[in-house]
């Protein structure tokens, strides 16, 4: 269920649903670029192993830093769209490293990066780059502090207002409330 937050004000009463705090997008992967390993991707590769997902009712593991022993919340959504792999996430905020990813996250500190494997026909060389075409396998995504992959960046972290300030923007943004 969800937790309610009340706040009481002198002339009003907000009420907001905490189920939000915690989540957050971003693109795992981008179409296209050269990353810092020499690879790019081409548009549909993970197409398979998120099919293989599906019928295996699983979903890649969320990990801190691709370190195995630190799960730290789990994926709601992963998608290809026009620009990447778009993924959308909950951090376990009962967990100590799920707090620090979330103020790291907050902070802009962490990007996404992916640990996938490859078939041999999962890429071709192209003199210096390698071309992947069919992940085989998307076992994690992970944050971190350095990707590979500058482009895979969280796009948006949700958190409840923690300080009166960010109560006055939530009230504004979402509330509809003027900036008075």
């Amino acid at each position: 269920g969800l937790r309610m937050t009340e706040t009481l004000f002198p002339h009003f009463e907000v009420k907001f649903a905490s189920a939000g705090e915690g989540t957050f997008e971003g693109y795992a992967s981008t179409w296209g670029g050269v990353d810092h390993v020499g690879d790019t991707i081409t548009k549909g590769a993970f197409s398979e192993a998120l099919n293989e997902h599906r019928r295996a009712g699983t979903k890649p593991a969320m990990l801190w830093s691709h370190d195995q022993s630190q799960p730290i919340g789990t994926w709601t959504s992963i998608q290809e769209d026009a620009k990447g792999l778009l993924v959308a996430g909950k951090l376990t905020l009962g967990t100590a490293r799920g707090k620090e990813a979330h103020a790291l996250l907050r902070d802009d500190a962490l990007a996404l990066s992916i640990g996938f494997q490859l078939l041999p026909d999962g890429a071709r060389q192209r003199g210096s780059i390698r071309e992947i075409v069919k992940v085989h396998r998307l076992p994690e995504i992970s944050l971190v502090a350095l990707p590979a992959n500058p482009q895979a960046k969280v796009t948006q972290v949700k958190a409840a207002p923690d300080t009166p300030r960010a109560l006055e923007r939530f009230l504004r943004d979402v509330g509809g409330f003027s900036a008075r």
